[in-house]
């Protein structure tokens, strides 16, 4: 894609958040005071466990990417991620991951296949992860999501869940991706560039990390909903969280996320009960807290990342060859 199609794919996503975010407002009637005294209006206390909860993570993210990267540190890590997850809510689209791949080979020498095969196979974990949890929270009673989404978005949910669950098998077993599937051949090329050398003794540890990351992250949106005065216990809360985050893969959103989150956010709550004045305030209020969380970190790290310069990104007792 040319850099003016990008441009245009950008605005048009952009513009179209708007107007959706406009509908969701004008659909209940909410102002913008009426907004902006939903996001002040939360209580402190728990705020400040949500914020630890994205600062858990964060850290927890960063590990799974020196697990993957172990010629990178972990201390190093930390501020890569936390300026990749701020370009990742406010970019469109895989720009933030564009960058993290691109300065991921500028500063260890791996090739771009090789990177963003493994950044694939954390996407995969992510989904399954996700899904597994949506799946189990819909054994609670009033935490069931599947009776009250879009059938349509149900089934691509789980065409996505299929997906990832085979390559991360081929991956796992060594097998090739490829035969009886039309899969692009970067991506083909990514998944076995992966596979080499990284098969159950980077899977097993990385799978776990990922459990972690996702424990701390219901625990801190369960804060988040509390602080909201979200009526939704912590069940609830983990069928909110896997959903939302798994519309998110869809790479519709424009800049900042303004008004696809938002609208990801009031089907989760809707569909969980909430009212939908509430719902619409509430998702709102949730969108500008994560983005406050997000882009805290990413301002600081974007500054240590300045500070020094290209220096300690490396393990010392390393050396890559581009691939």
């Amino acid at each position: 894609m040319t850099r003016r199609a990008q441009g245009v794919r950008v605005a048009a996503l952009t513009a179209l958040g708007l107007v959706i975010l406009l509908l969701l407002l004008r659909r209940v009637h909410l102002s913008p005071a009426g907004v902006l005294a939903a996001v002040t209006h939360a209580a402190t206390g728990w705020v400040l466990l949500a914020f630890a909860g994205s600062l858990g993570t964060l850290a927890t993210r960063s590990f799974r990417f020196h697990v993957f990267f172990p010629e990178v540190t972990f201390a190093a890590f930390l501020p890569v991620t936390a300026l990749y997850n701020a370009l990742a809510v406010v970019l469109p689209g895989g720009l933030g991951e564009a960058f993290f791949a691109l300065y991921l080979r500028r500063r260890i020498g791996r090739g771009l296949i090789d990177i963003g095969g493994r950044l694939l196979v954390t996407r995969l974990m992510d989904l399954v992860t996700l899904m597994g949890i949506l799946a189990l929270s819909g054994l609670v009673p009033g935490a069931h999501l599947w009776a009250r989404i879009p059938p349509v978005l149900g089934v691509g949910l789980w065409a996505m869940l299929l997906v990832a669950l085979g390559l991360l098998g081929l991956i796992w077993r060594g097998g090739r991706p490829g035969r009886g599937l039309r899969l692009p051949r970067r991506m083909v090329e990514g998944v076995e560039r992966a596979r080499e050398g990284m098969q159950a003794r980077v899977l097993t540890p990385s799978l776990v990390v990922t459990l972690v990351n996702r424990i701390i992250g219901i625990v801190g949106y369960w804060g988040l909903f509390q602080a909201l005065s979200l009526p939704l216990n912590l069940w609830e809360a983990a069928a909110a969280y896997a959903f939302v985050n798994l519309c998110l893969a869809i790479p519709v959103q424009g800049v900042l996320g303004a008004g696809s989150v938002d609208l990801w956010w009031v089907l989760a709550l809707s569909a969980l009960g909430v009212a939908a004045r509430m719902a619409t305030a509430s998702a709102v209020a949730i969108h500008v807290w994560l983005l406050v969380f997000a882009l805290l970190p990413g301002v600081v790290a974007g500054l240590v990342l300045i500070l020094r310069g290209s220096g300690g990104i490396l393990r010392p007792d390393r050396e890559t060859t581009p691939a």
